[in-house]
């Protein structure tokens, strides 16, 4: 099954990357990464530390976009037996506290059910707990190989 694209009713759209987009995501991430100054050894920001060969090539890559058709946010999931597992979720500095991030992960949730998923898991990062917890994320200890995650049952 496919999974297909969901609106919010912010008006933001998430669907698997097209090529062009996935090549947008790397575009952000480059400049990101020399705004930051990544080329001086200053890893302060989440994008840096994902390998950007990787994301392009992710193969459930998906874009978030406002209602003009401009990136927002992207997401790499990764399927797992029972979840679906978060492995980067990022909003743009631009759209952050704006309900972006909320929209995108009722969204990705809709997407986890609608392919029969159970859950969705994840590992917050940069001090993300407070965003997770209040999107109803908790902590899991259930002996799985990703030690540490959350979980919010879809």
């Amino acid at each position: 099954m496919r999974l297909r694209s969901h609106t919010s009713s912010t008006g933001i759209t998430i669907s698997r990357c097209t090529p062009h987009q996935r090549w947008r995501v790397v575009d952000h991430l480059q400049r990101d990464a020399r705004r930051h100054g990544v080329a001086r050894g200053r890893l302060d920001f989440p994008s840096f530390w994902h390998d950007l060969g990787a994301i392009a090539a992710a193969p459930l890559l998906y874009a978030a976009v406002d209602a003009r058709g401009r990136l927002v946010g992207y997401a790499v999931l990764e399927g797992e037996e029972t979840a679906l597992y978060v492995s980067v979720l990022e909003i743009l500095p631009s759209h952050r506290r704006r309900g972006a991030g909320a929209a995108v992960v009722r969204l990705v949730a809709d997407l986890a059910r609608e392919r029969g998923w159970r859950r969705l898991r994840l590992r917050p990062v940069n001090g993300s707990e407070g965003f997770w917890a209040r999107m109803g994320f908790e902590v899991v200890d259930d002996g799985s190989h990703r030690a540490g995650s959350w979980a919010l049952e879809v």
